[in-house]
């Protein structure tokens, strides 16, 4: 738990945008698929909100690499690695090094 004192100089930090970005842990598969991609992105700690239908848009239009799984013919993967693209094209911000924006905004609610 981070001390109180911590909490209001690392909410300064990010606000500050000097904080560093967590390195995102080593997974099983970097692939997921289409419609799991929002979901896993704001559980990693990425902002805002979009839509599935923006994702599927934007992947239809080539903004967004993705590829076919294997043994399916209709059902579409998205690489983990191109979350940063991804957030680019839908308007995301990326994770805090708290881990969440929700957590942050917990922290500087604390520090008042």
């Amino acid at each position: 738990m981070i001390q109180k004192d911590n909490k209001a100089d690392l909410a300064q930090t990010l606000r500050a945008g000097v904080a560093t970005i967590p390195e995102p842990p080593l997974l099983k598969s970097d692939k997921v698929g289409l419609a799991q991609t929002l979901r896993e992105m704001y559980a990693s700690g990425w902002g805002g909100r979009s839509t599935y239908n923006r994702l599927y848009r934007a992947v239809m239009d080539g903004d967004i690499a993705a590829e076919p799984a294997p043994g399916t013919k209709n059902r579409l993967q998205i690489r983990r690695s191109d979350f940063p693209q991804i957030a680019a094209v839908l308007g995301l911000t990326p994770p805090t090094a708290l881990g969440s924006h929700q957590q942050v905004a917990a922290a500087e609610q604390a520090s008042v």
